[in-house]
């Protein structure tokens, strides 16, 4: 998965926005641009981490990393967006069936 910080950046997330107030069967979930996908690939792989208390491998450090570079990156409002689209989704895993 490529994530490319710009398209997060991007003004299409407020064409998205309405989707947050619908329940989540209601979306359309092949609209969703491929960057938020890989968005919600970074904070469950951070996530699945920090379950297993790994916080200091390399894999570790490498999504910790990207993810606390995209926080800084992107304003705070989008970032709290970004996060809040991504845990609505369904799970990847789930996803990909």
């Amino acid at each position: 998965m490529l994530l490319n910080p710009l398209g997060l950046a991007s003004d299409d997330y407020t064409k998205l926005k309405d989707d947050l107030e619908r329940p989540i069967n209601e979306w359309n979930l092949s609209h969703y641009p491929t960057a938020i996908w890989a968005f919600k690939f970074l904070i469950e792989q951070v996530q699945t981490y920090a379950d297993a208390c790994d916080f200091s491998s390399r894999e570790a450090a490498k999504y910790q990393a990207t993810l606390a570079f995209l926080m800084k990156l992107l304003p705070q409002e989008q970032y709290q967006w970004l996060e809040q689209v991504a845990r609505k989704l369904p799970p990847l895993r789930e996803s990909l069936r």
